[in-house]
């Protein structure tokens, strides 16, 4: 991996995953690209606009986040990105590795709840793997692959253990998610096959039920841990992040969450060719 994002708020920046983006990036050793994204509103034009603080407080946080980077020995690269931040932010992960962005982060001043609508947007239209760190992180002691033997969460299994084959001694859980509760031996065996040539140390479980709920009943269990939503496509992770979920959701983001959103990225491919062809 040589590339990694970390979306900041250039006026109200919060450092909430910046020590889990400069520990992914030693560990990596890949420099740290701080995206400072500037919403655009009506107050920025005019000679009243205020540009004079926003200009003051975007700098002072560019300081704060090359200082923090430096600390550790980390190359470090600042975007200034102004427009639209998840249009810009869409833009910025076609050509990375590894998005990571605090859940929190928003352009509403409004209380969102664990969960933002610009967090969710992100994570729904980004064309590269997101991980949500909504606290201070330590490193994983344990990785949490979920799976419901389709072709997603295989390739979601596939681009964690491709960007980061230094976790290759950390345990694995696989945790297969069906309707009957039933082990798939046959996808147990094929996940066995392939995990054991990258990881050392596997086990498998099964959880009956509900794709979504009924597995993030269990994850008070889990500590120290980075959980792949392998077996969430858009449905499921909808039904996640609304507010009757937010309990679970907060206890499941007490730990870094890998998503890699393919059916977002295939959606935002075809409006694009679309708005393309329209202009021929």
């Amino acid at each position: 991996m040589r590339k990694i994002l970390l979306a900041i708020d250039s006026r109200q920046a919060s450092w909430p995953a910046l020590d889990f983006a400069c520990y992914l990036g030693k560990l990596t050793r890949s420099p740290v690209t701080g995206v400072f994204l500037h919403h655009l509103t009506d107050r920025d034009a005019g000679p009243t606009s205020g540009i004079s603080d926003d200009v003051y407080l975007t700098d002072h946080n560019v300081r704060q986040f090359a200082d923090a980077c430096c600390r550790r020995d980390l190359a470090v690269r600042i975007h200034r990105d102004k427009g639209d931040p998840a249009t810009t932010l869409f833009t910025e992960t076609k050509a990375a590795d590894v998005l990571i962005v605090d859940p929190e982060l928003s352009f509403n001043k409004r209380i969102e709840g664990s969960v933002t609508t610009f967090a969710k947007d992100v994570i729904r239209h980004t064309a590269c793997p997101v991980l949500i760190t909504p606290q201070r992180q330590s490193p994983p002691k344990e990785i949490i692959f979920t799976s419901n033997g389709t072709a997603s969460s295989m390739l979601s299994i596939k681009q964690l253990t491709y960007l980061f084959p230094e976790w290759h001694s950390i345990p694995v859980r696989v945790i297969q998610v069906n309707k009957n509760g039933t082990p798939d031996y046959e996808e147990q065996y094929h996940l066995k096959e392939w995990l054991s040539r990258h990881y050392r140390q596997l086990s498998f479980e099964t959880v009956k039920g509900d794709a979504g709920m009924r597995f993030f009943e269990q994850l008070s269990g889990y500590t120290d841990s980075l959980l792949v939503l392998g077996a969430f496509g858009r449905t499921a992770l909808s039904r996640l992040f609304k507010r009757s979920h937010a309990k679970q959701m907060i206890v499941a983001l007490r730990q870094p969450v890998f998503i890699a959103y393919y059916e977002a990225i295939e959606e935002k491919a075809i409006e694009e060719n679309e708005s393309l062809f329209a202009t021929v």
